[in-house]
């Protein structure tokens, strides 16, 4: 996993789009493709080449970065594995949530676990921050959510701003702000009032 950051834009890159990026910087080393991941010194060279690369590609052609790495849309099985990595940046950026615990209870997350009864299934907490001020200024776990992975449908958009879509709720992590939603309980009321009418 890779994190790359540029004036306010924000990419992660998948183990694979790594290792591709790696590859093609590389021009046909493979020594230096096996080192990336063994030797120290061989990734920073090549973290180094990346980060030039990538900000050399946003300048010169930003709408094929755009589409190449900005703006994110995966589907089913690969959102399930690639939603962790994506919220992970998300927190890292705008410390609005986070994967996992955070300087909480751990308990929590095990009674979670317990009661969700899930079977063969991971189960993702992501835990919700604010600010905090007194004592001093600090992040603290504001709440949490914990859901199985086999729900997830559908993430899309950036890093810093993308819908997590599942089959029960969708849950949109904005910029400033982390936004729960409960589909179609609305157009339900709406349409059932409707029909009472008829």
């Amino acid at each position: 996993m890779f994190y790359w950051s540029y004036r306010g834009i924000h990419i992660v890159l998948t183990n694979e789009e790594e290792t591709d990026l790696v590859r093609r910087l590389a021009e046909g080393n493979a020594i230096d493709v096996v080192g990336y991941n063994v030797s120290p010194a061989t990734r920073k060279t090549y973290e180094r080449k990346m980060f030039a690369y990538l900000k050399n590609y946003l300048i010169t052609r930003p709408d094929d970065f755009n589409k190449e790495y900005t703006f994110r849309s995966w589907w089913n099985e690969e959102a399930r594995t690639l939603f962790p990595l994506f919220l992970d940046a998300y927190g890292r950026i705008t410390k609005n949530a986070t994967i996992g615990g955070y300087g909480g209870d751990p308990l929590l997350d095990d009674m979670m676990e317990n009661v969700l009864h899930s079977e063969n299934d991971d189960v993702y907490h992501v835990t919700l921050l604010r600010r905090r001020y007194f004592p001093w200024p600090t992040y603290v776990a504001s709440g949490r959510l914990s859901f199985p992975s086999s729900i997830i449908e559908h993430v899309a958009g950036t890093v810093d701003n993308f819908v997590l879509m599942t089959s029960i709720f969708n849950i949109r992590f904005g910029h400033n702000f982390v936004r729960v939603s409960i589909p179609g309980k609305r157009e339900e009321k709406h349409n059932n009032g409707m029909n009472a009418d008829q």
